[in-house]
């Protein structure tokens, strides 16, 4: 099964040494994805 590693600036940088997604047999795996706006580092917004 091949796995692709994803990097986007459109989405906040990784903090540790993980990739921000990988894609791999129809699924795609995230971690520590925080609620972070791209461009400014801020948190986006306050509430769900």
């Amino acid at each position: 099964m091949a796995k692709v590693i994803v990097y986007t600036d459109e989405a906040p940088k990784p903090i540790a040494g993980y990739s921000q997604a990988v894609k791999s047999g129809g699924f795609v795996f995230v971690a520590g994805q925080g609620p972070f706006d791209a461009r400014t580092g801020e948190v986006a917004g306050t509430t769900i």
